[in-house]
């Protein structure tokens, strides 16, 4: 899908300067990607201290390994 953006030149320069990655395209899609999973983790930690972990690890490990 083709779609026009109006990106920062300077943002835009300096995302190569830093990655090396020469094409605006791969650029683009790559700062795409970490957006969403950078803002993944912020909803995930949003969670912390409002979920209760019941269950025993090592009986978890356990069966993970099959040491029934």
């Amino acid at each position: 899908m083709v779609q026009q953006l109006s990106i920062d030149k300077e943002i835009l320069e300096q995302a190569v300067s830093v990655s090396g990655i020469k094409n605006y395209s791969v650029i683009v899609n790559e700062s795409i990607r970490l957006f969403i999973s950078l803002s993944s983790q912020k909803k995930i930690e949003e969670l912390r201290g409002k979920v209760t972990w019941d269950a025993d690890l090592d009986k978890l490990r356990e069966l993970r390994d099959g040491n029934d």
